[in-house]
């Protein structure tokens, strides 16, 4: 372990006096480490603030109405009421996001135990305000058939109540873990990476596989500087697969789509999951354990003559987004 670790040592530091002498990566790794960390955390916006809905109330009902008021500041602009007829209009013209469709008799059907339908149509260019808002209509209808209908308390409550609590950002404010997760990303690829890379290099062999993101595929609205973080690590890999090929060094991406972790349940993210499986080629949540497999792949012998690639792992959702009808889906059916 000795030997290794100064080894280990006495590489990184070589590898550090040539990035010195190397006015680009300086300017490079200036800007990583100041701009690159703080336009993200200050402008980058995850959690669902004053989405465009409105309502085609079809019904007239208490039920329907107060439906119409419960979507409130911040996370909704006040509901606006239209024609049934001017639906897909408005959508195309990007006034709405969202349109509730209330058809008649609602409350009704509600009451009787009918289980009866509404329709949400959503324009999902901007893919995460639209799972956002999907997963916060969705819960508004519960509580609000729930009020008005007037079930039974037992059997309207749940079996256990789960209570998520956040020590260091207990509002869950994406300002508070985007820049945390910008400065991860640069420290990673120029510390480890380049270190790596060079001890590699003495050896004339290696597997570098980084984790990007799906994001890049699709150009996600609202997070233009994260989806900017991950084509530069994307960018960053492939420069590495170029330079290191001729070492017998091979440099990859995985990217991931939305993933059931312990921290993701602890941000906004948590309620995209239903809409996001919605776009999916192969239905369900993804795990760790459905990206293990690819990159143990890449890190193996028999992954030998792959290198520069991108590997999305999101069950078809980069597939998906080329689909004329994405940017117009149904929530609900």
């Amino acid at each position: 372990m000795g030997p290794s670790l100064s080894n280990i040592f006495r590489l990184g530091v070589k590898e550090l006096h040539s990035v010195r002498r190397d006015a680009v990566m300086m300017g490079l790794i200036v800007y990583t480490f100041t701009f690159a960390v703080y336009v993200p955390s200050r402008h980058a916006q995850t959690e669902l603030r004053d989405g465009s809905v409105a309502i085609v109330d079809a019904d007239r009902s208490q039920l329907s109405a107060r439906i119409g008021d419960a979507l409130m500041a911040p996370h909704m602009q006040p509901a606006v009421p239209i024609d049934a007829r001017r639906a897909d209009a408005v959508l195309d013209s990007g006034e709405f996001t969202f349109v509730i469709e209330i058809p008649p008799g609602f409350q009704a059907d509600a009451a009787a135990g009918r289980r009866p339908t509404a329709q949400v149509i959503i324009d999902a260019t901007a893919i995460t305000q639209a799972a956002q808002g999907a997963a916060y209509i969705r819960r508004v209808f519960e509580r609000e058939a729930q009020s008005v209908v007037g079930r039974d308390a037992a059997q309207a409550a749940e079996p256990i109540a789960v209570v998520s609590r956040a020590k260091f950002n207990p509002n869950l404010q994406t300002q508070w873990f985007m820049g945390v997760m910008q400065f991860i990303n640069v420290i990673t690829i120029l510390s480890i990476v380049l270190t790596g890379a060079a001890l590699m290099r003495e050896r004339g062999y290696g597997r570098i596989v980084n984790v990007c993101s799906n994001s890049i595929f699709a150009g996600t609205p609202n997070m233009a500087h994260y989806v900017a973080s991950k084509g530069g690590v994307l960018t960053f890999t492939r420069a590495l697969a170029t330079e290191l090929g001729a070492h017998k060094i091979t440099a990859n991406c995985v990217c991931p789509g939305l993933t059931d972790t312990e921290g993701v349940q602890l941000t906004p993210h948590k309620d995209a999951f239903e809409f996001v499986e919605m776009l999916q080629a192969i239905k369900g949540r993804g795990v760790p354990e459905d990206i293990v497999p690819a990159v143990a792949f890449l890190a193996s012998e028999d992954a030998s003559y792959v290198t520069g690639a991108a590997v999305a792992i999101d069950g078809g959702l980069t597939a998906a987004t080329g689909q004329p009808n994405f940017n117009r889906l149904l929530a609900g059916e």
